[in-house]
């Protein structure tokens, strides 16, 4: 415990006996590159560079921001034409599709009805001549099977004809309906964001730049210190010239003796 006392005792001392001698080498070599002008000529070299530098980031900033709200731009321009397209189609379909294709069904109907009631009035009449005349009776079962079958597919095919246009209007022209106005509003949420991209990169672009010339101005005022540090400090590196007539060294007049 006592050398362990004791260690402790003259680390202490050591300490503070270094302490005081550090703190002026420091403050001896920040002074020196303070005023060194070899350090403050490399400072001003380093900064032009780094200006020059900036200055180009500037321009590609610059240039980058133009392409970024360019881009945005035709975007924007893209999803107002989807959307002018989509509405339009949405139009189309309502004014003029969707009803030519409802009357082409329910003129399939209206044909498929007169076939049917023509093929039962022929039907009709044929078996009331049948009844009415004597004709054989091979003869009169094919005419009359000839008849029910005309009548029966007329019938058929005006059934098809009446279900094909509940499912038109139920279930195709309702489809085509929904996808057109699904379009139409993909159209609206596309135009809205290209609307906000536009905005965000118009904002980027003006934050691109100002950050640049913000780094501009801090290295042309770091550029113009340096430079007064160094005019500053070149005048004291050089040395003093001789006076005309004094002797080249001090103590030439004290070397020789009478």
């Amino acid at each position: 415990m006592r050398a362990r006392s004791l260690f402790l005792v003259l680390f202490l001392l050591f300490c503070v006996s270094r302490a005081p001698g550090q703190e002026d080498a420091e403050s001896t070599a920040s002074s020196d590159k303070k005023t060194d002008p070899k350090a403050l000529a490399r400072k001003v070299e380093k900064t032009e560079r780094g200006l020059e530098a900036a200055r180009l980031e500037r321009r590609i900033a610059d240039l980058g921001a133009r392409i970024e709200v360019a881009q945005a731009k035709a975007e924007l321009f893209k999803a107002q034409r989807q959307l002018e397209e989509a509405r339009l189609a949405l139009e189309v379909f309502l004014k003029k599709d969707a009803p030519l294709q409802l009357d082409r069904a329910g003129v399939g109907v209206d044909r498929s009805l007169f076939q049917a009631d023509q093929a039962r009035d022929e039907l009709a009449e044929l078996q009331a001549m049948y009844d009415a005349e004597e004709f054989a009776e091979m003869t009169k079962e094919l005419v009359l099977k000839r008849g029910r079958r005309e009548l029966e597919l007329a019938e058929r095919d005006l059934e098809l004809q009446k279900r094909s246009l509940e499912t038109l209007k139920n279930d195709e022209l309702a489809e085509k309906l929904r996808e057109k106005e699904e379009k139409v509003r993909e159209g609206e949420e596309g135009l809205a964001a290209a609307a906000l991209r536009l905005e965000r990169a118009e904002l980027a672009a003006q934050l691109a730049v100002l950050k640049a010339e913000h780094q501009i101005a801090d290295l042309e005022l770091d550029l113009e210190e340096a430079r007064e540090a160094l005019a500053k400090a070149a005048p004291a590196a050089e040395p003093a010239e001789p006076r005309e007539g004094a002797p080249a060294e001090a103590g030439a007049a004290g070397a020789e003796t009478p």
